[in-house]
């Protein structure tokens, strides 16, 4: 009995240590925010006195990378915490174990074997805790996915989980344009009769079960293009489709028109539907915000990194979109491997954990996305080797050089030797 009363002591000390230290990190991101919230409002106060806004840019950028650091910080701190935990847990799990196999009359019953399988949950959700990467969101630590299940709980309408969003589900709900009126109720009727209130829940569903989103990978009049091997998006196969700078058509125009929109649009749904939920609004607002900010960000440097590569690199328009498409397909990819757990979420009945999966994914994309923009698209990790690729199948190796260099120098030779023939025939007919 008093190995399980000291187990029992380790865990709920272990949960109380975790739980202060989590605390500690929520404490310390709502006080940076309160800073930032008290100088913003004497920033704004001063720029408008002065009529200058160029020293509130420069503050606001100093803010950006305040909170930037600050969140790194804590994501250090999680993982220390990590460390520090996981050991110990792992102690307390093999005690427990070795309790419950405990033969012979020792062996735990009732009352007793019952306080074991109540440990046991929580030793499940404490290393739940500590074995997940840390999201920092809107000022608020997502630890795990049970920290997730807990603010649904306690904050969110039940099933409302498609007001929290990501890039796929904001580019896949620009796409349903893209379709007319009548495929348009013809989805409403479809999404009515599998169960869902609304058409905003079939688009959100429909976008975890998708690698491209559907303005990447199908065009204007609804048909899927024959996809060949060369070509990363399918409906995008060229930059003059991706941006012909007519300032009216092509794919980045018609996402950029879609995002206004949807800023709008989302924006008054998030209010209407979480009017009395403000901690699920904050948090809703913040992902679209971010959400908007990285499809814009990323279309941006699209249209640079392109002309960087024809312009200084010397690769034909051809080459470096096929990279560039590389590139985004990649992005997506990313996204794919923590959107993949959810993908068959709207088939639990249970509405807390179905919201919950959805939002833990689109968290853990925000998480990604963050990663992305820090490293300015291109220095990520992950396109290191898309643009390694690239280089290997698009470059000349010193063997096939030396072999077409061999074959214009023989093919010089005999344009020399037609040359002097040529020469000789010309002579002789003036004589």
């Amino acid at each position: 009995m008093n190995e399980l009363r000291a187990a029992q002591e380790e865990l709920s000390e272990l949960t109380a240590f975790i739980s202060a230290e989590q605390e500690g990190i929520i404490k310390d991101v709502a006080g940076l925010q309160k800073a930032i919230g008290e100088g913003t409002g004497t920033r704004i106060s001063t720029a408008a006195s002065m009529g200058s806004t160029s020293a509130w840019r420069r503050e606001s950028e100093v803010l950006r990378n305040r909170v930037a650091a600050a969140e790194s910080e804590m994501g250090v701190r999680m993982q220390a915490l990590e460390v520090a935990v996981g050991k110990r847990l792992e102690e307390v799990a093999q005690r427990m174990e070795a309790l419950s196999n405990m033969p012979g009359p020792g062996s735990l019953s009732g009352d007793m074997g019952d306080e074991l399988k109540s440990m046991r949950e929580k030793l499940k959700i404490l290393e739940a805790r500590v074995s997940s990467k840390p999201v920092i969101i809107g000022g608020r630590v997502f630890a795990s996915f049970p920290d997730v299940h807990k603010f649904v709980v306690e904050c969110v309408p039940p099933n409302i989980y498609f007001l929290f969003h990501d890039p796929v589900t904001l580019l896949e709900s620009i796409s349903d344009a893209y379709t007319s009126k009548s495929d348009v109720m013809l989805e409403m009727h479809q999404g009515q009769k599998v169960g869902f209130t609304n058409e905003a829940e079939a688009t959100i569903v429909a976008s975890f079960k998708v690698l491209l989103p559907t303005v990447f990978s199908r065009s204007k009049d609804g048909s899927v293009p024959a996809a060949s091997g060369s070509h990363h998006l399918p409906a995008v196969k060229s930059y003059l489709a991706w941006n012909p700078h007519d300032g009216v058509t092509g794919v980045k125009q018609y996402i950029e028109k879609g995002l206004d929109d949807l800023r709008r649009t989302l924006g008054n749904d998030i209010d209407s539907y979480f009017v009395d939920n403000p901690e699920a609004r904050m948090l809703a607002m913040e992902l679209l915000s971010l959400s908007c900010g990285f499809i814009s960000e990323m279309c941006n440097w699209i249209d640079t990194f392109f002309h960087e590569l024809v312009n200084l690199s010397g690769v034909t328009k051809e080459e470096a979109w096929q990279l560039i498409a590389a590139c985004i397909k990649k992005f997506f990819e990313d996204f794919r491997t923590v959107r993949s757990p959810a993908a068959n979420a709207s088939l639990d009945k249970d509405a807390s954990n179905k919201c919950s999966k959805y939002l833990w994914a689109v968290l853990q994309v925000h998480d990604i996305m963050k990663e992305y923009r820090e490293k300015r698209f291109r220095g990520h990790p992950s396109i290191a080797p898309v643009v390694n690729f690239h280089v290997f199948q698009t470059s000349v190796t010193k063997v096939a050089f030396d072999e077409l260099n061999s074959r214009m120098v023989a093919l010089s030779s005999k344009f020399s030797a037609f040359d002097s023939l040529q020469g000789r025939v010309a002579k002789l007919e003036k004589k």
